[in-house]
């Protein structure tokens, strides 16, 4: 019996040094990437990702990734922190309302980044050239894509998806009481 114990406490004590672990690691790319803008970062994951369903770490794991991508477009720490709190949010919002995990969902978001559009297929989002070039058209772009820079194309692919996915965003918050969102905060 005390052996049992006693590996029960063992384990749960490297579980702990490990979500430690994890989580200074996540630091460490949150205040890499965006510099003297990770306090913004840090804050809403201290403060604010309890509230998506998200701990700290993968708040920040989330943020740091999507901040990087960004940063490499060309967007401004700023700008990198503010798009990567929007998807994370996103990422949140449409795990509960699609009932995927928050990994599978991140997965599919990151097209923002890479204009795959297979996997936002899946979410009901249909990013073609074609609805990208006639989205364009009616926010005032007159450029087409292919005159477009990368940093352009993915501030576009931002808009577009936030836009064609605005039905989910606050699903989190709308059905925090139920089920499977209770499990997802739980977890």
């Amino acid at each position: 019996m005390l052996c049992v114990s006693a590996a029960v406490l063992l384990k749960f004590g490297k579980q702990c040094l490990q979500a430690a672990s994890d989580l200074q690691e996540v630091a460490n790319v949150v205040d890499v990437t965006f510099g003297k803008t990770a306090s913004i970062v840090n804050q809403w994951a201290k403060e604010q990702a309890a509230d998506f369903g998200l701990s700290e770490t993968a708040a920040k794991r989330y943020i740091g990734t999507f901040g990087t991508m960004a940063k490499q477009f060309g967007l401004t720490s700023e700008q990198a922190a503010k798009m990567g709190i929007e998807l994370t949010k996103l990422t949140s919002d449409v795990s509960s309302f699609y009932n995927l995990d928050n990994a599978a969902a991140y997965t599919k978001i990151k097209s923002v980044f890479t204009g795959e559009t297979e996997s936002l297929k899946e979410l009901g989002v249909v990013m073609t050239e074609a609805q990208l070039s006639q989205y364009a058209m009616s926010k005032g772009i007159t450029k087409t894509l292919k005159d477009m820079t990368e940093n352009e194309k993915v501030l576009l692919r931002y808009n577009f998806v936030m836009e064609q996915l605005s039905h989910t965003q606050g699903d989190f918050a709308r059905t925090s009481d139920g089920w499977a969102n209770s499990l997802r905060r739980f977890s």
